[in-house]
């Protein structure tokens, strides 16, 4: 019978260094995902943006300006959302929680400043929202700084910690 092994890579690579606001560099990163192509997203919480990161070299290109989104699969390290805070659809005011869903490539993020989840597919130039607080509180219909969420391709559902 054949046996199945993993191993861990023991041989790491910095990808972001020292705190700031240049693609190579992170302020107050929260959580992190991958997908099934091994890119790893960040939710950069000071920075109000998501960075990707590819596997393979550590060169980094941003994907969006202040005012714009734009997620689409480039190669390497790429910025989902970069500037300031704010709450229309192409911006982010401290994202934390990220989840993606590997069989249609959208993007999940806990909006937590915002009191939203947000997601991103592909191809689209601002995020939809999928789960919002109407208003911060604890009602069934509100979100009181979502942190954490978790997509189940199970049953197509986000779990959201709030």
């Amino acid at each position: 019978a054949a046996s199945t092994q993993l191993h861990w890579n023991s041989t790491g690579s910095i990808i972001a260094s020292i705190t700031g606001s240049a693609s190579n560099q992170l302020h107050t990163p929260y959580y992190l995902t991958s997908n099934s192509r091994d890119s790893v997203y960040i939710g950069d919480s000071d920075n109000h943006r998501v960075q990707k990161y590819l596997k393979g070299p550590s060169s980094v290109t941003q994907r969006a300006g202040s005012n714009e989104l734009n997620y689409s699969n480039k190669d390497y390290a790429t910025c989902i959302y970069s500037g300031s805070s704010a709450s229309s659809n192409n911006r982010l005011d401290h994202p934390y929680g990220i989840a993606c869903d590997s069989n249609t490539g959208t993007l999940y993020m806990a909006d937590t400043n915002n009191n939203r989840i947000i997601s991103y597919a592909s191809d689209t130039s601002f995020g939809s929202v999928v789960a919002q607080g109407n208003g911060e509180g604890a009602g069934s219909t509100q979100l009181s700084d979502p942190r954490g969420i978790c997509f189940d391709s199970s049953s197509n559902s986000l779990v959201i910690a709030n």
